[in-house]
């Protein structure tokens, strides 16, 4: 939640936290006042060469780097990164200093990541500054920073470093435009030194940055491999002065969770390029937000996007495509077909009706895959059927500008029905890549923002709940400098979800700024091998994250055959780079049970006949594969072994660490894309192999098939028909049947295909619902195998990509689908997965984002494991009334019961009287209210105990039961 004024975002990005956060407790608006005049900051060190500069550079406060500000971290050589409040360590200056740590794979000294600490930095800065923070045990042997310029320069970063060579804080500085910067190839090559004493006086390099910034980067090298940290604290710089520059810019943040019963903290950033103090008032508030309100703010110049939520389609080769992506609010989504012969998809037209004549002003467009673009010609019409082009807006060069970017609108035009043309000047639409040039595809924007001016009454915050508090205060930037503003709340904040918003008013007038925040659950759950709920997982770090998220078990997707079984009868689970042992041992530790998947053929026994998608293969002798099974299970499981039976080094065995196995990944899946480029026969004969060899090592493990896809029953019965020459199948192998399941953007409780499995868009051959596909295989195994769990072990929700919607669709989604699966007949059931924001097929399907902040779904999630903590049953039937649309399922969690409730779409009345309940929201709210027939159902689920009136709950629990008899009855199986 940043801008800067006077051109703040025209859109409300949800749930973002700021880069920029609290620095605030050591500031209050007597010191700012007191200090108005002041050239420097107490920031900057007055013996530095920043603070050496001409009065009349103005500083800037780039990051005050506290808690609660997400810190997108670019991961190199690291397998996980984070940004947190470095306990124990006096700050410089505000109220926490941050603690950036790594776990680093290499094995010789390489940089290991990169946290962005400002995008977009504002001015043309000439010294960027930072206290930095080292102990003996930092492992860290440069620091510095990364910069882009805006030469162009093919998107290639500048990097400047120093030697890590002391302990505790130091102030780093350097200066842009010497010869300090220099590509990462040149940097074990160069001495980075800080900026000369006379900074001001410095002398460009020929070949210095050109300024302004794209964008600044913390980073940091490692000595070895392990652990590795730095503190931080206060980024600064100096802005040589510039007539263009803006007067001054407007940073407004805060954190997007806290503990129950705190309270909220932000802050208001002002850095003031101009020579006159700018003054500013800062009318802030919170508001419960139990629906996620996420609609888009007003640009304070342009208005509101009309293009959002008006009808858009596609028409391509002569055909109408409703496609609605280009106005559908959701990042990650757009047209493309590829793969056509030269002299096809030579262009495509994209609509947009906007329901009435707009007199457009402004245009924004969000690239997507940006390789894939090439020119767009705009063109306009009242009624939709003839176009004219708009004068100055043909031939619009679009390749590689990825992101969002403004399209020029050389005069205000009037349109009711906009086209836009992509296109290549006649020619195919190849790839931008040279390296893919003769890949030919179609595609279009991800988004269009199209924009007719402001309207006063569009400056206003919306009203989303209850009003919590609200507050106005003053504030004054000094020349040439910046100043910060506390944003205060007393109010203690109950779980739940809020918005906070604000409204700052400057010389250049108002703007808005909102961002959601959450209040944890102070409740934290006992979890062990008995819990229901898993998460797909490749990083151990986060293991404190989904404990305290309530989930008792990790599918761990980077224990690859490959990673300990380099070679031929050699296995190491130690190494450097890929430190099984100590990840296991991490997650082990942290209480969580783990279920490995061991999958992809190393190198060295692919039968792949040409070299390529050589771990996809089926392995040239698949007792290969039952030795891996063995060495894996005598280490991990929980039987002790002679030396001799072990292929290892230092020859450890029974650690106890792992009871369940699962052999592959989607066996199923089609080849060329799949991870089995062989048939399920060749994968069943391969399973027996690891499943007697698990079984060889520990007889108290348990096995799992591979993660079907798809789950068909025609798939799924093959578990029980395939023979193998003595007559057994691999059901008699299988401690527990394992599956996968996805429904994209589908309503979970109405879905049919599966886009993971069905990646052609064709589509299952049956059409049968999710819900009764999970019914049938729990019918299916009660018949042939009943003592036999089924798990469920991934299912999930993008948030954009070809998959995903908007995180607030998420956030509703996830608890639904997963009671959906417990509800019938998944005594396990694991979300995909602990981190991912990328929007691309499950790149996008993190609870957690990449920048290590929390998305909605984290806390809806949360709320999920604690009401249901203490269910059991396999069935919960659901319980129906006339109207079809209100879902309801009453759980018995052993001493009580829980009742839930949504709707899959829209909203619904309950039409049930219920009397005086305790209702838990999807975000954990609490509250005890009258529950009758009109109660508001929405796609969030609402949590209902302490019932008065249960009489119209075990009417439906007695239908439920009767059809559920009749149901049993009509079964049949082969």
């Amino acid at each position: 939640m940043t801008s800067h004024q006077p051109t703040p975002p025209t859109h409300h990005h949800r749930a973002t936290r700021s880069l920029f956060s609290f620095f605030l407790a050591v500031f209050c608006l007597t010191f700012i006042s007191a200090h108005a005049q002041d050239t420097q900051s107490p920031l900057i060190p007055a013996d530095s060469a920043m603070a050496k500069c001409a009065p009349e550079w103005p500083r800037i406060l780039l990051n005050p780097c506290e808690d609660g500000g997400g810190l997108l971290a670019h991961r190199t050589n690291i397998w996980i990164a984070k940004a947190e409040p470095y306990q124990g360590v006096e700050p410089k200056i505000g109220r926490v200093a941050l603690k950036f740590s790594a776990e680093a794979s290499l094995k010789d000294e390489a940089k290991i990541t990169d946290f962005v600490i400002s995008k977009t930095p504002p001015g043309r800065i000439q010294y960027i500054g930072a206290w930095m923070y080292l102990t003996p045990e930092s492992n860290v042997s440069k620091v510095g920073f990364q910069i882009l310029d805006n030469s162009g320069n093919d998107g290639k970063p500048l990097v400047a470093t120093v030697p890590a060579d002391w302990k505790g804080w130091k102030w780093v500085e350097f200066n842009t435009q010497d010869a300090t910067f220099a590509p990462p190839d040149d940097v074990k090559k160069k001495s980075a030194d800080a900026a000369p004493a006379d900074a001001s006086a410095a002398a460009p390099a020929s070949s210095a940055p050109v300024l302004p910034l794209r964008n600044i980067h913390f980073i940091w090298f490692a000595t070895k491999g392990g652990m590795t940290s730095v503190g931080l604290d206060g980024v600064a710089a100096v802005a040589k002065p510039d007539p263009s520059d803006k007067p001054y810019t407007v940073e407004v943040s805060g954190s997007n969770d806290g503990e129950a019963n705190g309270t909220f903290n932000g802050q208001l950033v002002v850095n003031n390029f101009s020579d006159k103090p700018i003054d500013v008032e800062l009318a802030y508030s919170m508001q419960t937000n139990p629906q996620l309100y996420d609609k888009p703010l007003a640009d304070p110049v342009v208005g509101n996007d009309r293009a959002i939520g008006s009808l858009s389609w596609i028409e391509f080769e002569g055909k109408r495509i409703e496609n609605h992506t280009l106005t559908d609010g959701e990042a990650g989504t757009n047209f493309t077909t590829n793969n056509f012969p030269k002299g096809g998809g030579l262009e495509v037209f994209q609509f947009i009706d906007f329901g009435q004549a707009r007199k457009i002003t402004k245009i924004q467009f969000d690239s997507g895959d940006a390789k894939w673009l090439h020119k767009v010609d705009l063109a306009t019409s009242p009624d939709g059927t003839e176009y004219t082009p708009v004068e100055g807006m043909q031939g619009i060069i679009i390749a590689n500008k990825w992101g969002r970017h403004d399209m020029p609108v050389p005069a205000p035009f009037s349109a009711r029905f906009l086209r836009l043309r992509y296109h290549n000047d006649g020619n195919p639409m190849t790839c931008n890549d040279e390296k893919m040039k003769t890949f030919i595809a179609v595609n279009t924007f991800d988004e269009l923002y199209v924009y007719d001016g402001i309207q006063p009454s569009e400056l206003e915050l919306p009203q989303v709940g209850t009003m919590v508090e609200q507050k106005t205060v003053k504030m004054t930037a000094p020349p040439h400098n910046f100043a910060l503003l506390p944003i205060t709340m007393t109010t203690p904040l109950k779980t739940g979800s809020y918005y906070f918003g604000a409204r700052v008013t400057g010389p250049s007038g108002a703007y808005l700024y909102t961002n959601d925040y959450f209040a944890r659950s102070a409740q934290e759950l006992k979890v062990g091998p008995e819990s229901r709920f898993g998460m797909n997982t490749a990083q151990p770090g986060y293991s404190p994250e989904l404990k305290r998220l309530g989930v008792g078990w990790v599918r761990f997707e980077n224990m690859k055959w490959g990673f300990f079984n380099e070679a031929p009868n050699q296995f190491k689970y130690a190494r450097d780079d890929i430190p099984l042992d100590t990840w296991m041992h991490q997650y082990h530790d942290a209480g969580l049970s783990i279920l490995p998947y061991i999958f992809q053929t190393p190198p060295w026994d692919t039968s792949s006949p040409d070299g390529k998608r050589k771990a996809e293969y089926p392995p040239k002798d698949y007792a290969d594969y039952g030795k891996a099974m063995y060495q894996t299970v005598a280490r991990y499981g929980s039987t002790k072994h002679p030396d001799s039976d072990l292929l290892t080094n230092d020859k450890i065995s029974g650690l106890d660490w792992i009871h369940v196995y699962e052999l592959w990944n989607e066996p199923d899946n089609p080849p060329s894309w799949g991870s089995w480029e062989g048939s399920i026969e060749q994968y069943f004969d391969l399973y027996r192999v690891g499943a007697e060899q698990v079984k060889k090592a520990d007889p108290k493990a348990i096995v799992t098939t591979a993660g079907f896809s798809g789950i068909s029953m025609s798939l799924i019965d093959k578990v029980r028909s395939y023979k193998y020459p003595d007559g057994k199948c691999p059901l008699d192998f299988s401690d527990i049947l394992n599956i996968h399941r996805y429904t994209g953007k589908q309503e979970p409780e109405l879905a049919t295909a599966d886009p993971n499995a069905h990646r052609d868009n064709k589509g299952p051959k049956e059409v049968i619902t999710y819900e009764n596909q999970l019914i049938d295989i729990a019918d299916w195994r009660d018949h042939y195998k009943p003592a036999m769990p089924v798990w469920l072990t991934e299912t999930g929700n993008d948030v954009g990509g070809p998959m995903g919607r908007t995180e607030r669709y998420q956030a509703a989604k996830i608890p639904r689908d997963l009671m959906l699966c417990l509800a019938n007949g998944m005594e396990k059931v694991f979300l995909y997965r602990e981190v991912g924001s990328t929007p691309g097929q499950h790149a996008g399907s993190g609870v957690i984002r990449e920048d290590t902040t929390f998305r909605p779904s984290y806390f809806t999630m949360a709320t999920l494991t604690r009401q249901l903590d203490g269910v059991t049953d396999l069935r919960t039937l659901r319980l129906q009334t006339s109207n079809p649309n209100v879902r309801m399922y009453n759980w018995n969690r052993g001493k009580d019961h829980v009742f839930t409730a949504w709707t899959p779409q829209d909203t619904q009345p309950l039409g049930l009287d219920l009397g005086k309940c305790h209702v838990v929201d999807a975000f954990g709210a609490e509250s005890d209210v009258e529950v009758t027939k009109d109660f508001v159902l929405t796609i969030f689920p609402v949590y209902i105990t302490q019932i008065t009136n249960p009489a119209p709950i075990a009417q439906l629990e007695t239908e439920a039961l009767a059809r559920e008899d009749a149901r049993k009855k009509a079964l049949s199986f082969p």
